[in-house]
C-alpha cells in the first residue's frame, strides 16, 4: 500500500473534499481535497485503483464531509458522507498523486 490510511491521512475530514472522478478505463477514483487559511492554500489528490463497490447517493457542493479511510483484508474502504449525500467504495491501494501548497485569496465570512 502507498499510504497508510490511519496514519498519513487520519484528518481528511478536516478538508473540503472537492473534486470526484471515477476513470472506468483504468478503474479508478481520484479525490481532491483543499484547505485554506487566509491567503495560504493546500490541496492534495488522491488515487485510489482496482476501485469496485461504489455507491452514490446524492451529492452536496464541495465542502467539508465526514471522510472515513480504513484498511480491511482486501484493500482499502473509503466513505465520505454529508447531509443529503454519501460516497463510498472499496480499493485496492492508493497513492498521494499531487500535493501543493499555493497563495489564495482570502475567503469571505
Amino acid at each position: 500500500m502507498n499510504a497508510e490510511p490511519n496514519a498519513d491521512l487520519a484528518e481528511l475530514s478536516s478538508y473540503d473534499l472537492f473534486y470526484v472522478h471515477f476513470d472506468e478505463r483504468h478503474c479508478s477514483a481520484t479525490l481532491g481535497f483543499t484547505d485554506q487559511a487566509g491567503h495560504e492554500a493546500f490541496e492534495f489528490f488522491l488515487v485510489f485503483t482496482e476501485v469496485r463497490n461504489v455507491t452514490v447517493r446524492g451529492w452536496a457542493a464541495p465542502g467539508r464531509k465526514n471522510v472515513q479511510l480504513r484498511r480491511t483484508g482486501d484493500g482499502i474502504m473509503m466513505s465520505a458522507e454529508a447531509e443529503g449525500s454519501a460516497l463510498s467504495f472499496r480499493a485496492a491501494d492508493l497513492s498521494v498523486q499531487r500535493a501543493r501548497s499555493f497563495r489564495a485569496w482570502p475567503q469571505e465570512g
